[in-house]
């Protein structure tokens, strides 16, 4: 049985795998200009499904199941896990931005602008940095934190119940 923080570290791994191709992507973007666009289409609508999939999901097991189980160790909902709270607030908040901009983009060839493309890659940037930053946070400070205050065992039985979530 996984703990909590393998479950949860697994997840990081396939979730970079979406993230980092649509990142390489926008920098192409960057260089080439919004005819790249339709040559990355591809790896930005897997972010696009991502960030309401697989994403969102991760983020609802960490609040519904990991933080608490972290909060009820420590004896508060304050510190480490409100600030990663707000963060998945954050990530989801400039994930919406990044979808209708590309819905627009892709729906519409006049859309396509130069202005338009430049616009895509900062939300594209700005999305990454708030993800990889986010993860680090976790893999770092979070998970760490989690194994020394919860025992072995609850640690593998919330990895269980994050294995077992569906949303």
């Amino acid at each position: 049985m996984p703990t909590a923080s393998q479950v949860l570290l697994e997840e990081h791994k396939l979730i970079r795998a979406t993230v980092d191709p649509a990142l390489t992507a926008g920098e192409d973007i960057s260089r080439r200009g919004p005819a790249a666009i339709v040559a990355h289409r591809a790896s930005l609508s897997a972010l696009a499904d991502l960030l309401t999939g697989d994403l969102s999901r991760h983020s609802a097991k960490e609040d519904e199941i990991f933080f608490p189980a972290i909060e009820r160790a420590l004896g508060s909902t304050q510190g480490p896990t409100a600030v990663m709270r707000a963060e998945h607030r954050q990530i989801h908040a400039c994930g919406d931005g990044f979808r209708q901009l590309l819905a627009g983009i892709v729906a519409e060839e006049a859309a396509r602008t130069p202005e338009a493309a430049e616009a895509l890659v900062e939300r594209l940037r700005e999305l990454g940095d708030l993800i990889g930053a986010h993860f680090e946070k976790e893999e770092v400070i979070l998970f760490p934190l989690a194994e020394s205050v919860l025992p072995p065992e609850e640690q593998r039985v919330v990895g269980d119940r994050l294995k077992d979530y569906r949303g």
